[in-house]
């Protein structure tokens, strides 16, 4: 990513949430990366936005099948 958009390095998703539920369980939540990667009109960041949601995205749905 670095190499296709020097700045880059400013708008990779970083924010992730982890709250504990009142049943003692746990929510996570996290930023869109392809809303964050539009901020740039690189096609290839673009790519890697939408890859970094899908992995975010399996993630997700492997903890909320535990």
């Amino acid at each position: 990513m670095i190499s296709a958009e020097p700045h880059a390095g400013t708008l990779p998703p970083c924010n992730l949430i982890l709250r504990e539920l009142p049943d003692g369980g746990v929510a996570v939540s996290f930023m869109d990366p392809v809303t964050v990667l539009d901020l740039t009109a690189n096609p290839a960041i673009q790519v890697v936005g939408e890859e970094a949601r899908q992995r975010l995205q399996r993630v997700m749905e492997r903890l909320n099948a535990q």
